[in-house]
């Protein structure tokens, strides 16, 4: 049976797209499958949001080519100030500590959907199929069947591998029989853009609250991108409240270490949950970024975990000498080599909520002592540090000649 393509994505959102570009110039014949163009205002991965990138994240940008463009409208993270409400508790992590240029990125998410697409479009090995959905997929013994939709006509294309990489939202994981994990977290996540009266100079906060943390993350030299956790009814009602309103609010929960906030953009609400596959692969499909992973965003890990999703499939796509991509070996390896850092991030990010929105007491005296102890303490903060910009473990091959 011949076969249209090697490689099938389905998404080309930040991961699906970054997957593909990962595979340009290869022998790989790859197709994406994505519903809308990247300037549609009905794109959800390349809107006006932001995204803040590991140091790792960077790494695998650069290996693939995209770096140079992303960087242009990237703002460096080169310190992080995380500090706890109505305590003595805080740290600082700086470049001084990590000893690279910035500890990561912030960036916004249209930025990395144009560099992207723009590299598809110009790859040969790679065609894009927009706008066009999957309504089903068939895995065979050797191949799988993709049945499209595009522009209401039905199409069929036959491939070795399917990535899937939509985010969950196509209801694909159902049909094909993955198992997902899902718990709700009874806060939701207030997302927006806030400028203050002083410079940021490159530096981030998080500032952890009773319903979880407030982010500040460093963008125009006065401006921010801010991520705060709160009760839902409560997320919605700051969302629609004048900005004056707003602003008086957030300055009472955040104080004043980066100034005094002036004004506020747009403001979204966003649930939050915690997510996982019990496993990211059955027959041809293998599932990467967000379909296979959702990890509340307090360490700002959920892209970045994707991103070495690709990374590692990559990896194994270019140690196959273009054999068989879909082979069960390589997918069962894929699977091992990713299980243990999904799991660990997960845990991560889940036990930081956990513990500084818990109300008991020995809890509460415990993490405050904590944050002042990672200060004192060397070989903790690095460690900190190296999980926070993706450097813990094992490095994929593609983050590693990032650095050349």
């Amino acid at each position: 049976m011949s076969v249209d393509y090697d490689i099938v994505i389905v998404g080309g959102g930040m991961v699906g797209a970054s997957m593909a570009c990962s595979l340009a110039d290869t022998d790989y014949r790859i197709a994406v499958i994505e519903a809308f163009k990247p300037d549609s205002d009905q794109q959800p991965s390349f809107d006006e949001r932001t995204v803040a990138l590991t140091y790792s994240s960077k790494l695998i940008f650069n290996a693939i080519g995209a770096w140079l463009d992303i960087v242009a409208e990237a703002c460096a993270i080169k310190d992080i100030e995380v500090t706890n409400q109505d305590s003595f508790g805080f740290t600082t992590l700086g470049t001084k500590d990590s000893h690279t240029e910035a500890l990561g990125y912030v960036v916004p998410t249209r930025c990395i959907g144009q560099v992207l697409h723009r590299k598809i479009n110009n790859t040969e090995n790679i065609k894009l199929i927009c706008p066009a959905t999957v309504d089903s997929i068939d895995n065979k013994s050797e191949y799988s069947v993709v049945n499209l939709n595009t522009q209401n006509q039905h199409k069929v294309i036959n491939c070795k591998l399917v990535v899937l990489a939509d985010g969950g939202r196509s209801g694909l994981l159902e049909q094909l029989g993955f198992k997902l994990k899902t718990e709700s977290y009874p806060q939701s996540a207030l997302i927006g853009i806030v400028a203050t009266d002083t410079l940021h100079n490159n530096k981030a906060f998080e500032h952890f609250t009773g319903h979880g943390p407030l982010a500040l993350l460093p963008l125009r030299e006065r401006d921010y991108a801010l991520a705060w956790t709160l009760p839902e009814t409560d997320a919605r009602e700051l969302a629609a409240c004048t900005d004056h309103l707003f602003l008086e609010k957030l300055q009472t929960a955040f104080g004043k270490r980066a100034g005094q906030f002036k004004a506020v953009a747009s403001r979204n609400v966003y649930p939050l949950s915690h997510a996982i596959l019990s496993r990211p692969w059955l027959q041809r499909t293998v599932v990467i970024g967000n379909a296979a992973h959702i990890v509340h965003p307090v360490a700002g890990q959920g892209f970045n975990l994707g991103l070495r999703d690709v990374g590692f499939l990559h990896e194994l796509l270019m140690n196959n000498g273009f054999q068989d991509p879909g082979g069960p070996s390589l997918l069962s390896e894929y699977s091992k080599l990713r299980q243990h850092d999904t799991k660990i991030v997960g845990q991560f990010t889940d036990g930081l909520i956990r513990t500084f929105t818990s109300d008991f007491f020995p809890v509460k005296a415990g993490r405050n002592i904590g944050l002042s102890a990672i200060n004192l303490l060397p070989r903790v903060k690095k460690e900190l540090l190296r999980r926070t910009m993706g450097l813990h473990g094992r490095q994929s091959r593609l983050a590693i000649s990032g650095k050349q």
